[in-house]
């Protein structure tokens, strides 16, 4: 095989695996498309202090996006932060509505998505800020004080979970240059895209042992690179919302009553790095002297 060949294989199969943090979606992009100007037009009416149409977003959203976890976080963020940019919605009713969709984002499983779960962090602490405004919301919230803080750490320990800080992502950059298409082998491919014309698949290699060979080292390739996309995303998330869960964890552990004790046996329970724990643990203990 011509190294023009190869130079061509490689780039579209990393393109290809660059799409698996976005998951399966069940919907075209033209779906998308119109949901993402139906946001953008709730955006505008919130702006106007007009909420006719939040219902109907949330309903939309439960109804059409429950079996696609990844798109229905994202878009229960977008709903939040809408929400939140309003200081002036008081509303019970609208507010519980959506506390209702936030809740099942926030638990729904998106445990393989780093990024996803970075949305989720997002929106836990945007409902701390959103519930801020309201004193029975804030009331309920604060009784509740522990649970959120347990899911805001589940979270924050499955992304650290899968992060390796002494991979190398040399390794899954030259993953599919070592996998040996055995051309000689190979019946007339009768396929069309992506998969029949860049890597062949193994059914069309004659030779048995052959066969085999290539398709372990077609999987070991997509294990890399997939493997490489996850540790990316999960760095990157790791990166910016580290913050975000310290203040959140500060916040509610500061106010009244004071139990951090705890808080510390909350931060064991979930592998939270000693670093960080004293960092979060020191920020309570001084905040909530001063209050």
């Amino acid at each position: 095989m011509t190294s023009k060949i190869k130079l061509f294989i490689i780039p579209v199969f990393i393109l290809f695996f660059m799409f698996i943090e976005k998951g399966v979606a069940e919907h075209d992009a033209n779906f998308y498309d119109q949901l993402d100007r139906r946001m953008l037009e709730l955006r505008n009416l919130v702006a106007k202090n007009d909420y006719t149409q939040i219902a109907d977003a949330v309903k939309f959203i439960n109804d059409n996006l429950v079996n696609t976890p990844e798109a229905f976080v994202t878009y229960t963020k977008q709903l939040i932060y809408i929400i939140y940019s309003d200081n002036t919605l008081k509303d019970i009713k609208i507010l519980s509505l959506c506390m209702n969709i936030l809740h099942k984002a926030v638990d729904i499983n998106v445990d393989s998505f780093p990024y996803r779960m970075g949305e989720q962090i997002d929106i836990l602490a945007g409902e701390k800020e959103i519930v801020k405004r309201n004193n029975d919301m804030m009331k309920k919230f604060m009784s509740l004080r522990k649970n959120k803080c347990e899911k805001m750490l589940c979270i924050w320990n499955k992304i650290v979970s899968n992060i390796d800080d002494d991979w190398d992502d040399e390794i899954a950059s030259q993953a599919f240059f070592k996998v040996k298409i055995p051309w000689e082998s190979i019946k007339a491919i009768g396929l069309s895209g992506p998969t029949g014309v860049v890597f062949p698949p193994a059914e069309c290699v004659d030779d048995e042992l052959l066969r085999k060979k290539y398709q372990a080292e077609l999987d070991e390739a997509k294990k890399q690179t997939k493997r490489a996309k996850i540790q990316k995303v999960a760095k990157k998330v790791r990166q910016e919302k580290k913050n975000i869960v310290k203040s959140f964890l500060i916040d509610l552990y500061s106010n009244k009553p004071l139990v951090t004790e705890e808080l510390e046996t909350l931060l064991k329970e979930y592998n939270i790095d000693e670093e960080f724990s004293k960092e979060i643990l020191d920020a309570v203990k001084k905040t909530g002297k001063n209050k």
